[in-house]
């Protein structure tokens, strides 16, 4: 594939993108004392053009091929919402990914531009299941492929079973309910990076707001997480890029603070972030801002 290049045909595309090849199953056998069995509940995934193995899965696992998993973003490319900009395996072939680029970006004031991607995702050796869902993340290796999984929205999960192709169509109200909420967020970055300068006094409200305390005295715990949050507002990750501590520095620390603190310290990240205390805390956040924003709630 030539640099920068996209393309409108899933097919064209899958080709561009080293994804034209199939997958097949083939029984597993053992011989012990020269007597071959077969293994009743086993197979093995390989690749039918150069009989790469994937994987040992069960009998039920469900090969989706990859035109299958990939052909649902079709509907958006013929109605020019989307074109599908980057692709690929690793393992070679264990796992896949298409992202189809929105024509929009986010283009905040500061200069901070991100691409939105759909992307859908899956594996041919049972370690993860398709998924589809929304990130600004381009995939290019394998940390930022586990990057868009852990911190990837509206993810629709689709189990390797004979159901996996009709619930590949589900997928697509996932997708349009996706490309509604991207206008919406599209609206919240602009805005937050149009908002005033606040000060301590005001970033610490902010941050008493999104970890609130029900009791007089607050507990260490509390006390603890609240500087975690302030000093992922202040020092995070590509903070130091945002030159006003306006509600886009806020609202970035906040997703600092969740997904590369909080998260990293969990056994299981992805889950901590996608649906446990990290989403909770994130959707908290993000209704907190945009009330600011409307003037329903004050830092002042």
């Amino acid at each position: 594939m030539k640099k920068n290049e996209t393309y409108t045909n899933i097919s064209e595309a899958i080709t561009a993108f080293g994804l034209d090849f199939s997958v097949d199953k083939t029984p597993i056998y053992t011989k012990i004392n020269n007597v071959e069995e077969r293994y009743s509940d086993k197979v093995i995934t390989y690749r039918t053009d150069n009989n790469t193995t994937f994987g040992v899965v069960g009998n039920g696992y469900e090969i989706v091929q990859n035109l299958q998993q990939f052909e649902v973003f079709q509907k958006f490319a013929d109605e020019g919402l989307v074109s599908f900009e980057n692709g690929g395996v690793f393992g070679g072939g264990k796992r896949t990914y298409i992202q189809a680029v929105l024509p929009s970006t986010i283009n905040i004031d500061n200069g901070d531009i991100t691409k939105k991607y759909i992307t859908i995702c899956s594996s041919h050796d049972g370690t993860i299941s398709l998924q589809a869902f929304v990130t600004p993340v381009r995939i290019w290796c394998g940390n930022t492929f586990n990057l868009a999984i852990r911190t990837g929205e509206h993810k629709q999960k689709i189990k390797h079973t004979v159901s996996a192709p009709a619930r590949l169509l589900e997928a697509v109200t996932t997708i349009e309910n996706a490309l509604e909420t991207y206008k919406e967020y599209d609206e919240f970055l602009i805005a937050s990076a149009r908002s005033k300068e606040y000060n301590t006094k005001e970033v610490n409200k902010f941050v008493e707001m999104i970890i609130p305390s029900d009791k007089k005295e607050i507990s260490t715990f509390k006390v603890n997480q609240r500087l975690g949050l302030l000093d992922s507002i202040h020092d995070g990750i590509a903070q130091d890029v945002i030159d006003k501590t306006n509600l886009y520095k806020l609202w970035n620390g906040v997703t600092n603070w969740t997904n590369n603190v909080l998260g990293a310290k969990k056994e299981n990240s992805l889950e901590f972030v996608t649906y446990a205390n990290g989403a909770i805390i994130n959707n908290h956040a993000y209704n907190i801002s945009k009330k600011i924003l409307s003037g329903e709630l004050s830092l002042s």
